[in-house]
C-alpha cells in the first residue's frame, strides 16, 4: 500500500503500537498507546492516547535533571566568542499575517541588512511594496497561509484533494495549490525575483547562503540540502518537541485542556502532528519537489528539523513562555520582535509615514463611545470571523452586548473584512468597529482597560507590552493553548469558546478581565518587553548557529566560500577564485562549493571532512518525541528511511565581476594571489614535513599537532583574512 492510498484524509487508524521508555529498564516502564488521530477541517490533529497508568504520563526527575545538566553545559559553550561573521546572502521566508508573522521576519531582514548583508524576504505577493519600500529585496511565494492554524487547514484540505483524484494521480485544487507552495520555495532561494526589474522584468540573481524560514514551509530542508547552506527557522509560536507543553496543532482527548505541565504525552504530540501532516499527498509532492531540485530519493522523514537538529529562533518574551528546559542550544528564546514604523524606509518615506502618522484620527464616533471618559471601564473584543456564519457573528455580539449591562464599554473588532453590505452593529454598550482599524494603537489608549481577542502571538504581545490584560476568544487548539500561556502566567483567562459561551460566563469574564490584581500583573510584566533586545537576540542567536569554519573564505575570511580548490583543500570566495583563476586551467579542480553535506536521519556535517573547527556535540538526554512519529507510522504501516542520499556535488562555477574599475581589478587580483600562493605554499611545506616524518617513523599524534597548521585552521584564516 502507499503512502497515497493509505488514508490520505489524515485518519490514523487505531493502532496498539506502543510507546516505550527510552530509560535504561524499559520492559519495566508503563506503556502509552496511540488509538487515533486525526487532522481535522479546521487544521486540528485530534489525538486520542490511552493510558495504562498515572505513572505512565509522568517525567521522572532523574530525566529533567539530566537535561538541565545538559542545558548548563551547552550555555557554557554557547558563552565564548564568536567568530567574525562573512557578508552572505541571506533568505528570509515567514507564514502569516503582515503583523503576525511578516513584520518580524522583515524587522529581522532590516537588522541583517544593516550589518552587510544580501537580504531577501519571500512572502505573498501582497506583501511586496511594504518589504521592497524597506530597502530588502522579495520574492513572491505561491499561496498565503495566514497562521499555523490555515496551513494545518490548507494541508487537510490537499489531503482530501488527492483522496478524490484518480489513481496515479495527485489531482487539482488544493493539493495543486500545496504544490505550487512547495515548487515556489526553491527559486525563492536560488533565482531572481520575476519583477525585481520592473512589472515583468526579473530582478538580478540571488543564491542564498543562509536561510531563515518559518518552520511548516515544510520544503526548507531539501533546499537546504540541495544548496548544501546552513538552514534555521524562526517562528512566533513553539513547534519544537518538549516535555512542558503539547503541540499547538494537537488536543488530546480526555486530558487537562491547559496541558501545561511536564508530561510525556506532550512531548508525543509533536511527532504525531509532524507525521499526521506529512503523510499521503504532501509527502508525494515533497518526493516530487526533491527530484524537481536535483535530489534522490524519496521524502521520508516526518520531522527532519528534529532529527537534523534544525536550529530554530523563536519569536515570544520568555517572562511569558519560559524556554522549556528540555530544549538545548540551538533553540532559542528571544523575546518579543517588532517592527518600527519607519525601519528600513527612505529619508523621503519616513517623512512622508511620519505625517501620515500625525495625522490619523479615531474615527468621531469611537472617539466620542470610548475615549472621552474613564467610567465605565473600556474593554476591546476582536475575534475571527473566518469560520463564523453572519448569523453567529451577530447572536454572539448580542450576548456581548447583554453581558456588559452598562458595568463596560465594548470595542467589538472583527479581524477579516466582512460582508459590506451588513450595518456595523452599535448600542449603548457595544460599538462595532471597521477591520482596517490598527488594534496595536488601540491598546495603548487610556480608556482601554483590557482586552479579548483571537489569540495570535503578536496582538497578545502588543496587548501584554501596554500592560492590558488577556481574554482568548475562539475555538481552535492553538488559541487554547495560547489562553493557558497567559493564564499560567496570570495575565489571563480561561479560553472564551464562542460556540458555547452564554451571556453571564461573558458577565463574568468581563469582570475577571477588570480585577487590580489581573491588571497589576499584566503592568509588571510589560516592563520585561523590550522589543529592541530581542532583536538584537534574534540576530545575535542566528550568527551564533552559524557554522562560520564551514563558510569562510580561506584566503579572505570576510567572504562567503563558494569555490572549492580540491587540489589544495582551499574553500574561496568567489571574488578570490575570479582574481586566481585567469592562472590555472579551470577544469582542474575547481569546482563550486556547498558548506554543508546532508544525509539522512543525522544533522548535516561540513562537506570538508577533518575541519579542525567541527567539533562533536554533546549528546543530548534521550526522549520519546521519535516514538510519537513511529506510533503514527506503525498505525499507517510505513516505516521509517532515509530522507536522501549524500548532497550532490554540483555542476561548474561560474565567474562573476565585482571591480569598479580596472585599477581595484587589478590591486584586488594581485593581493588575493599573493595570499593565496603563500597559503598553497605553506601547504606543500607542510605536507613535506608529514612525509619526513612519516619516513623517521614519528608517532600520529605529533602529526596530528602539525596538521592543525593546514590552512583550514581559524589561525590561518586569521592570517587570511587582512588580504
Amino acid at each position: 500500500m502507499t503512502l497515497l492510498e493509505a488514508d490520505a484524509g489524515s485518519n490514523i487508524s487505531s493502532t496498539s503500537t506502543s510507546v516505550e521508555s527510552m530509560a535504561a529498564d524499559a520492559d519495566t516502564e508503563p506503556q502509552i498507546t496511540l488509538r487515533s488521530a486525526q487532522l481535522t477541517p479546521s487544521g486540528v490533529v485530534e489525538v486520542t492516547l490511552s493510558f495504562p497508568g498515572e505513572s505512565a504520563d509522568v517525567v521522572e526527575p532523574s530525566t529533567m535533571n539530566e537535561w538541565e545538566a545538559y542545558s548548563t553545559r551547552q550555555h557554557k559553550m554557547t558563552g565564548q566568542t564568536a567568530p567574525p561573521v562573512p557578508v552572505m546572502n541571506i533568505c528570509l521566508a515567514p507564514i502569516g499575517t503582515w503583523n503576525n508573522g511578516v513584520k518580524q521576519f522583515v524587522a529581522i531582514g532590516i537588522k541583517l541588512k544593516g550589518q552587510g548583508h544580501r537580504v531577501r524576504v519571500a512572502a505573498n505577493e501582497r506583501f511586496r511594496t511594504e518589504i521592497v519600500a524597506r530597502g530588502l529585496e522579495f520574492y513572491p511565494l505561491a499561496g498565503a497561509p495566514e497562521s499555523i492554524q490555515d496551513f494545518a487547514k490548507f494541508v487537510y484540505d490537499s489531503q482530501n484533494a488527492a483522496q478524490a483524484a484518480a489513481p496515479g494521480r495527485l489531482g487539482t485544487g488544493a493539493i495543486q495549490a500545496f504544490k505550487e507552495l512547495m515548487y515556489s520555495l526553491w527559486p525563492a532561494a536560488y533565482g531572481s525575483d520575476p519583477h525585481g526589474g520592473g512589472t515583468n522584468i526579473p530582478g538580478k540573481h540571488f543564491r542564498a547562503d543562509a536561510l531563515l524560514w518559518h518552520p511548516l514551509l515544510l520544503g526548507h530542508v531539501h533546499v537546504a540540502e540541495r544548496l548544501g547552506i546552513p538552514l534555521q527557522c524562526a517562528s512566533l509560536e513553539p513547534l519544537s518537541p518538549t516535555y512542558s507543553f503539547p503541540h499547538p496543532l494537537s488536543s488530546v482527548t480526555g486530558l487537562d485542556p491547559p496541558m501545561m505541565k511536564l508530561c510525556r504525552s506532550n512531548l508525543l504530540t509533536y511527532g504525531i502532528v509532524d507525521t499526521a501532516i506529512w503523510h499521503g499527498s504532501v509527502a508525494e509532492v515533497l518526493t516530487q519537489f526533491r527530484a524537481f531540485i536535483g535530489l534522490q530519493k524519496r521524502c521520508d522523514l516526518p520531522d527532519p528539523l528534529v532529527r537534523w537538529e534544525v536550529p530554530h529562533i523563536y519569536l515570544w518574551n520568555p517572562a511569558l513562555l519560559p524556554k522549556p528546559l528540555d530544549w538545548g542550544a540551538e533553540l532559542s528564546v528571544v523575546g518579543h520582535v517588532t517592527l518600527g514604523i519607519n525601519a528600513g524606509l527612505s529619508r523621503r518615506k519616513r517623512k512622508k509615514r511620519e505625517k501620515e502618522n500625525k495625522r490619523f484620527k479615531w474615527p468621531n464616533a469611537l472617539t466620542e463611545f470610548a475615549f472621552q471618559t474613564s467610567a465605565p471601564p473600556v474593554i476591546y473584543f476582536g475575534v475571527s470571523t473566518r469560520t463564523m456564519s453572519p448569523g453567529i457573528l451577530d447572536e454572539l455580539l448580542r450576548k456581548v452586548d447583554a453581558a456588559s449591562d452598562q458595568r463596560v464599554l465594548i470595542i467589538f473588532h472583527t479581524r477579516e473584512v466582512g460582508d459590506k453590505q451588513r450595518a456595523l452593529y452599535q448600542s449603548a454598550n457595544v460599538l462595532e468597529i471597521a477591520s482596517d482599524l490598527p488594534y496595536a494603537r488601540l491598546f495603548q489608549e487610556p480608556t482601554v482597560a483590557g482586552v479579548i481577542h483571537s489569540g495570535e502571538p503578536n496582538i497578545i504581545a502588543e496587548s501584554l507590552s501596554v500592560g492590558k490584560p488577556i481574554g482568548v476568544c475562539g475555538t481552535h487548539s492553538s488559541q487554547q493553548f495560547m489562553a493557558s500561556v497567559c493564564e499560567r502566567a496570570q495575565v489571563g483567562l480561561p479560553l472564551i469558546d464562542w460556540r458555547t459561551c452564554t451571556v453571564e460566563p461573558l458577565a463574568s469574564s468581563f469582570g475577571a478581565l477588570l480585577t487590580a490584581d489581573l491588571r497589576q500583573r499584566a503592568q509588571t510584566l510589560a516592563a520585561s518587553f523590550n522589543p529592541t533586545q530581542a532583536l538584537d537576540a534574534a540576530v545575535a542567536a542566528f550568527h551564533a548557529n552559524l557554522p562560520l569554519e564551514a563558510m569562510r573564505c580561506d584566503v579572505d575570511a570576510s567572504q562567503v566560500a563558494r569555490v572549492f580548490d580540491s587540489r589544495h583543500d582551499l574553500k574561496l570566495s568567489l571574488q578570490a577564485y575570479a582574481s586566481i583563476q585567469p592562472r590555472y586551467d579551470e577544469s582542474k579542480g575547481f569546482v563550486p562549493y556547498r558548506p554543508l553535506r546532508f544525509g539522512g536521519g543525522h544533522p548535516p556535517t561540513f562537506s570538508i571532512r577533518g575541519n579542525a573547527a567541527e567539533v562533536t556535540c554533546d549528546v543530548k538526554p534521550t526522549r520519546e518525541h521519535r516514538d510519537g512519529v513511529q506510533l503514527a507510522l506503525g498505525a499507517l504501516g510505513k516505516d521509517e528511511g532515509a530522507s536522501s542520499s549524500s548532497s550532490p556535488t554540483g555542476s561548474r562555477a561560474s565567474i562573476a565581476m565585482f571591480w569598479s574599475s580596472a585599477g581595484e581589478e587589478a590591486a584586488v587580483r594581485k593581493a588575493t594571489n599573493v595570499a593565496y600562493d603563500r597559503i598553497v605554499k605553506k601547504t606543500q611545506r607542510e605536507s613535506k614535513r608529514q612525509a619526513v616524518m612519516r619516513f623517521f617513523g614519528v608517532r600520529s599524534g605529533i602529526l596530528s599537532v602539525v596538521s592543525t597548521l593546514a590552512p583550514r585552521s581559524s589561525s590561518m584564516l586569521e592570517k587570511c583574512a587582512g588580504w
